[in-house]
């Protein structure tokens, strides 16, 4: 029986549907984890090790009572159980755990959180997902070889990564990322530092910041085509003291205030539809604005007072208890629509880097789009020859 289960975890390895290597990771590998689909495909590839595990979590009395939903439950947890094993048995079988260890990250977990349920074999390590070393500006984009040269290491246990200079070329971010090129380079680099006595420090990127460069570039690419919108708001963050001690309290902690950014694809927009030329023309043609074009229509007034209508009996039904969520579904198909509505679809964000500028001011708003248009990189020619759609709340835009 050990000998079967020894092929079947073999082919699941040579299969590489648990890898990463090779793998870019951006949003489809975020976001791709079909987690039953890939617990079907071990099924499929392990049949003895899901016969095993299924026995130990489904009892035959179990299977003869229980729901096919609850069944269904004890699968999963058979199959997880099978795809964190395949984990321990190579460390480049980390996909699922790569894509948990994010989720973790992106919702607050903390580096403690993490190395639990890392060491508990759901996640992998918080080095994996932050990285070694110093963050540097413009580095580029990585591809590939997340993982190189760690199977018979465990991250958390590593406390010396980058004292080697010859440790994992292709881990060095450096001006090539792949292939000889990079490596004669990071060594003539490495040469030169310790010809100055400096030691030649690696770095290796965590798989946040892989995704992070590879979504930056995705902006940049969305606005290189001049079709987006712009939304902008301030953050605002309470650093509080770590650690009270006299004459270092909590009295002193610091309140700091930055902006965050997305662009937003424009849908079924048209680049000559938003020459600045244009506007100007029409600004300067149009009539003197009067009270009559802000009055409403008829049309217009019966529209309205349906949508304001429609508002308060989504709020109600929403709100008012269970005995008006009956009506949820005859609400919503009530709602009023206009024949100047676009068609349903789904709108891509694409968020950028956050900054440093405190967005409260005329000056601090125009160092916001100053900032923005520079991450995009947007030349003056292309800032200035077409439009830009900016929104945001008041405080933004007025």
């Amino acid at each position: 029986m050990a000998g079967i289960l020894k092929k079947e975890a073999e082919m699941v390895t040579d299969l590489g549907v648990l890898q990463i290597t090779d793998h870019i990771i951006d949003t489809s590998f975020a976001l791709g984890l079909k987690f039953r689909a890939l617990g079907a495909t071990i099924r499929e590839t392990c049949p003895a090790l899901m016969n095993c595990l299924d026995a130990v979590t489904t009892t035959d009395c179990q299977r003869a009572e229980l729901s096919s939903k609850n069944l269904s439950v004890k699968g999963f947890l058979a199959e997880s159980a099978a795809i964190s094993l395949l984990g321990a048995r190579s460390q480049r079988n980390s996909y699922a755990r790569h894509v948990l260890g994010l989720y973790l990250y992106s919702t607050g977990a903390s580096q403690q959180q993490v190395t639990v349920l890392n060491h508990l074999g759901f996640s992998v390590s918080y080095v994996m997902l932050a990285g070694v070393g110093g963050k540097e500006e413009n580095t580029k984009v990585p591809t590939a070889h997340l993982l190189d040269g760690i199977d018979a290491v465990d991250a958390d246990a590593v406390t010396n990564i980058g004292e080697d200079p010859a440790q994992d070329a292709s881990a060095v971010i450096g001006d090539e990322i792949d292939g000889k090129d990079a490596r004669d380079g990071m060594h003539n680099d490495q040469d030169k530092l310790k010809a100055k006595g400096q030691a030649a420090k690696t770095r290796r990127l965590g798989a946040l910041e892989r995704l992070s460069l590879l979504m930056h570039h995705l902006a940049q690419t969305i606005a290189v085509g001049l079709l987006f919108l712009t939304v902008y708001d301030n953050i605002n963050m309470l650093w509080r003291v770590g650690e009270q001690i006299i004459s270092h309290t909590g009295a002193h902690a610091l309140h700091r205030n930055g902006t965050c950014t997305t662009i937003v694809p424009l849908f079924k927009a048209k680049l000559e539809d938003l020459k600045t030329e244009d506007l100007d023309n029409s600004f300067d043609k149009a009539p003197p604005l009067a009270l009559d074009d802000l009055k409403l229509t008829l049309p217009e007034q019966e529209l309205y007072n349906e949508c304001m209508e429609h508002a308060v009996l989504c709020i109600a039904v929403g709100h008012g208890g269970p005995e008006l969520q009956e009506f949820q579904q005859r609400v919503r198909e009530s709602e009023p629509c206009t024949s100047q509505a676009i068609e349903v679809h789904k709108t891509d964000i694409h968020p950028l880097p956050a900054m440093d500028i405190n967005e409260a001011s005329t000056s601090g708003n125009a160092k916001v789009m100053e900032a923005i248009m520079k991450e995009l990189g947007l030349d003056e020619a292309q800032i200035a020859d077409h439009l830009k759609l900016v929104t945001g709340d008041q405080l933004s835009i007025a």
